[in-house]
């Protein structure tokens, strides 16, 4: 194998950082200059009121598309660095050699078995040992998911965690019930989310701080997780892989 072994997969993993910054750049942009309105709705309970946070501009395709594209380089990294192994061993063609993602546990032999034959054991039981499949790695699992996933020409939905501060509040009114405050999630079904509750009528001033982070609809084992801290996991996840696989590989003889 010559010098070039591992490079494509460590260029994937550049492209896959790069979509990553896209990604905060654009959400950042996003968060900027979306406009945005507090507004106040009765409860159904009859004897309190909610008061709602809502970004009035939807949020960007663009993060979505930085997303896939990210993911996509990543899974596509683990497969080049399983084609490059096969590819310092005589006689074993790459096509068909893939990195076993799986189901679960139960399933993973019989995956190596098929999309690993000819590999080293050794190289085998390393793939093995990070667990690629639900109930292992969920990292890993998931990024193989919203790979499938945009596959088929699905967008990975994407909302909004609103994080409330509110440094500052008073009343000169009696308060009957005390003012409930919460943190809540934007992308809803009404695009909205409520951040206090009072009882009716509640004559207050506020300072409210929003903060904003993106997260997984409902993609499966990553729904409602971050967005940014999960694609980067599995960046960090994919670089230990490709830097482990390499240095097996040397191990074994069948890198110079």
């Amino acid at each position: 194998m010559n010098t070039e072994a591992f490079a494509g997969s460590r260029l994937r993993i550049q492209w896959a950082k790069e979509s990553l910054a896209d990604f905060e750049r654009c959400a950042n942009v996003y968060f900027k200059r979306a406009p945005c309105e507090v507004f106040i709705e009765p409860d159904p309970d009859g004897i309190h009121e909610r008061y709602k946070f809502r970004i009035c501009k939807p949020l960007p395709l663009a993060l979505t598309k930085h997303t896939i594209h990210a993911v996509e380089d990543l899974r596509a990294a683990l497969d080049l660095a399983a084609c490059d192994v096969a590819r310092c061993i005589p006689g074993i063609s790459v096509d068909g050699i893939y990195f076993p993602f799986c189901r679960t546990s139960g399933d993973l032999k019989g995956r190596i078995n098929g999309v690993c034959k000819g590999l080293p054991t050794d190289i085998t039981d390393l793939f093995a040992r990070y667990e690629p499949y639900a109930g292992g790695s969920d990292l890993l699992f998931a990024m193989n998911e919203l790979c499938k996933a945009s596959k088929h020409k699905l967008l990975v939905p994407v909302a909004s965690v609103v994080g409330v501060n509110l440094p500052h509040l008073e009343t000169s009114d009696v308060i009957s019930s005390p003012i409930r405050f919460m943190d809540g999630v934007y992308g809803g079904e009404e695009d909205e989310i409520t951040f206090a509750v009072t009882q009716r009528g509640l004559k207050w001033k506020y300072k409210a701080q929003f903060s904003f982070g993106i997260q997984f609809g409902k993609v499966g084992i990553i729904e409602g997780r971050d967005v940014r801290a999960n694609v980067d996991g599995m960046i960090r996840a994919v670089t230990m892989i490709v830097n482990e696989t390499e240095a097996e590989s040397r191990r074994l003889g069948l890198l110079k």
